[in-house]
């Protein structure tokens, strides 16, 4: 764990990537969601939109509903497994 002030993640990248997330909600592809980052025993949690396109705002605790299993896994491993060096930059 970062001592007191340090942080595994730079502000630059966790800025890029809620960009890249709040796009997708402003776009209305998505009503909301909730985004988590973990490096080295530090945990990132970003909160995006609504639960519902008119619903209440996303919060940090959502709970989801999954309805296939294979699909989400294989999604999370994939962006480490094909890039690499780049999750590094994160």
């Amino acid at each position: 764990m970062p001592t007191t002030g340090e942080s595994h993640f730079l502000k630059k990248r966790l800025d890029q990537m809620h960009n890249v997330m709040a796009s997708h909600v402003e776009r209305g592809e998505v009503p909301g969601l909730v985004m988590l980052v973990s490096r080295r025993g530090e945990i990132h949690v970003d909160a995006i939109g609504r639960l519902a396109f008119d619903g209440l705002p996303m919060a940090r605790d959502t709970i989801f509903r999954v309805t296939s299993m294979t699909k989400p896994a294989a999604g999370a491993r994939q962006p480490a497994s094909a890039a690499p060096d780049r999750c590094a930059d994160f």
